[in-house]
């Protein structure tokens, strides 16, 4: 198991990164298939996209 300071920065990581695609969606950076499919990467724990996603959403 890891040390609780570990998963903290964790969390506050998948927390940065979820403001920032807010920050891109609301600033047109985004459209909204990619912010869906960016959050819903957040939610199980993946702060980037997979080459492979990328490759497949292009």
């Amino acid at each position: 198991m890891p040390p609780l300071a570990r998963l903290r920065g964790r969390r506050v990581a998948l927390e940065a990164a979820e403001r920032w695609c807010v920050g891109l969606r609301l600033h047109n950076g985004i459209d909204a298939d990619t912010y869906r499919q960016r959050m819903s990467l957040l939610a199980h724990g993946h702060r980037t996209m997979s080459r492979r996603a990328l490759v497949g959403s292009g």
